[in-house]
């Protein structure tokens, strides 16, 4: 059934708070076929940090656009034989995540599985087997929660990140008509500690870390300068292949398949980035770039680690290395993402235009780059003040 739809965007309205401040609330807005519009909020307003509500609304536009891109119509509800009485909630989980696993992409549905996985556990040992989806009550899901972290040592972190998952499932389950209300509304996230982990490494701290890898893990640094350089997410530098590499041309492809955003992306490769490639033996096209000479079990030998190779790394190994020798070793206490904010302040204080930033990045929309680049709100502030004009 064919219908159009207008393109989901981030609003907000104005609230009042209990102690008669004013306030905002965000949403995402669309509509469908020229009717009545439809918002969204879930999960959104749950903190009142204003980047993590940028990064929960722009999550939830994007999953929004690519329901509808993929033919959900708000407006269709399917018909079907399903008995609200007889889904029993890990019923009506695995019910779901059978829907999400058709729409979503593998690292999201990884997310969800992984958190119906905990929540299940949690039922079995609450004795909630029996209780139906619909008879589900916020008390429960908040007695299922505080279990899980208690067992799994949770942050508040990811606890957050695993409530918002879960908010998610039953939205699908609301979807399908499988449950009337989402239990999981208005339970608030915990709160969570500003720490300085993704703060951008230091001129001096980035100094030691060069020279320190230099001597002790060259072909770790080269990764790390990757990263610096291109902005592209850990995990899809150890998806790269030697063939991704244009030496020739200066840039990098990456495919669809292998990023977050499942779409193609180019990146250019500058020059100090190109030295250090030049180092590595690229003739194996089907090889991964930093990849490792055994599949499984055995010593590795670190010489032959992050550099063309027949097998992936695992997707934590970047992370353990960084901790062992950055962390552990130079007690420096930041993290491996830091390069990637390093080198957005750095683009953008040496001219590079925040748009380049973002597409560089693979960024859908300049605000997530603006969070990257710590270095945007001081730039502006600094522009303000040197055109404020005079008062004379």
């Amino acid at each position: 059934m064919k219908f159009y739809f207008t393109e989901p965007k981030i609003k907000t309205y104005p609230i009042f708070n209990p102690d008669g401040t004013k306030g905002k609330n965000w949403y995402v807005w669309f509509r469908v076929d020229g009717g009545n519009p439809h918002r969204y909020s879930d999960g959104i307003n749950d903190t009142d940090n204003y980047e993590r509500r940028l990064e929960n609304a722009i999550v939830l536009r994007e999953a929004l656009k690519r329901k509808l891109e993929s033919g959900w119509n708000p407006d269709y509800k399917e018909t079907h034989e399903i008995k609200q009485e007889k889904l029993r909630i890990n019923q009506a989980l695995d019910f779901a995540l059978e829907k999400l696993e058709k729409r979503v992409s593998k690292k999201t549905y990884s997310g969800y599985s992984g958190t119906c996985r905990f929540i299940n556990a949690a039922v079995k040992k609450l004795k909630y087997g029996n209780l139906y989806i619909n008879k589900m009550e916020r008390v429960h899901i908040k007695l299922i929660f505080d279990e899980i972290k208690q067992q799994r040592n949770w942050s508040n972190a990811a606890y957050n990140k695993n409530l918002n998952y879960f908010k998610a499932v039953l939205t699908e389950l609301l979807e399908y008509d499988i449950i009337s209300s989402n239990p999981a509304h208005g339970i608030k996230s915990l709160k969570q500690q500003d720490t300085n982990a993704n703060e951008p490494l230091t001129d001096n701290e980035q100094k030691k870390v060069i020279e320190y890898l230099s001597i002790h893990y060259p072909t770790f640094l080269i990764y790390c300068k990757m990263l610096y350089h291109t902005g592209i997410r850990p995990v899809e530098l150890l998806r790269l292949k030697c063939s991704d590499i244009d030496l020739q041309n200066e840039l990098i492809y990456l495919d669809a398949k292998i990023t977050k955003t499942d779409k193609n992306r180019i990146v250019p490769i500058v020059e100090d980035l190109k030295i250090d490639l030049l180092k590595f033996d690229l003739s194996n096209r089907d090889y991964f770039l930093f990849g490792t000479h055994r599949k499984q079990g055995g010593k590795l030998d670190y010489k032959k680690t992050f550099c063309p190779n027949p097998y992936s790394m695992k997707r934590d190994t970047p992370t353990k290395k960084w901790k062992q020798y950055i962390k552990d070793d130079l007690k420096i206490d930041k993290s491996l993402y830091s390069l990637k904010h390093k080198g957005a302040n750095d683009k953008l204080k040496n001219g590079v235009s925040l748009e380049a930033v973002k597409d560089i990045f693979g960024h859908s929309d300049t605000k997530i780059t603006e969070i990257y680049a710590k270095i945007v709100k001081v730039m502006r502030f600094n522009e303000a003040k040197g055109n404020a004009g005079r008062f004379e």
